[in-house]
């Protein structure tokens, strides 16, 4: 399961989550393993994706992820960012391996947004606008570097920062380590057999 960062530069429409509940709930049921690739700024939003029932199209998707119980292996390429980072078991979504590159992003939201959030009114108060820039450019780049991969693998929330060259390797290893629900043979429980994908 993938982000296409050319359509809608990796943001997961309506469309896109039915699509990956459908394909969890078919991997499920044959004991295919889900193997993850991150590259996605969230979710779209707006009206026209409420009509389409946007909120309970994510909430089925991360729930028919939390129900499947195939070995799961989740790779962090570029951004991953909200919500959309647990629903592409990435967080506390009990991937089997958590892996990302050196150019992963992990965080609520893209740099520029989040200085804007967090710094907004801190931001506001300075007057000279070379200052105000310098400001903000300066915590773009140190939230840059927060959102970078080391820290979150220094602290467990990634299991490890790989080569780009050693991806294929490395999934290889970690679905060779990962056993399913069965603890042996990497077979699913089949939960997921019946599952009513599209609501």
């Amino acid at each position: 399961l993938a982000n296409n960062p050319l359509v809608t530069a990796g943001a997961m429409g309506p469309g896109a989550c039915e699509k990956a509940t459908a394909f969890i709930c078919f991997c499920d049921s044959f004991h295919i393993p889900l193997i993850f690739l991150h590259d996605t700024p969230g979710f779209l939003i707006g009206q026209a994706a409420e009509m389409r029932k946007m909120p309970l199209k994510i909430m089925t998707f991360i729930q028919v992820l939390h129900q499947s119980t195939v070995p799961r292996v989740s790779v962090v390429i570029r951004k991953s960012y909200g919500m959309a980072h647990c629903n592409m078991a990435g967080g506390n979504m009990e991937s089997d391996m958590l892996l990302a590159w050196p150019t992963a992003e992990v965080s609520f939201v893209a740099p520029e947004v989040a200085v804007n959030i967090v710094y907004g009114r801190k931001l506001n108060q300075i007057h000279d606008p070379d200052e105000a820039a310098a400001t903000k450019a300066a915590l773009i780049e140190e939230l840059d570097r927060a959102n970078a991969p080391w820290d979150a693998a220094g602290a467990n929330f990634i299991d490890k920062v790989i080569d780009p060259c050693d991806t294929r390797w490395e999934i290889i290893k970690a679905l060779r380590r990962a056993r399913g629900a069965d603890g042996q043979q990497g077979f699913s429980q089949r939960r997921l057999a019946s599952w009513p994908r599209f609501l």
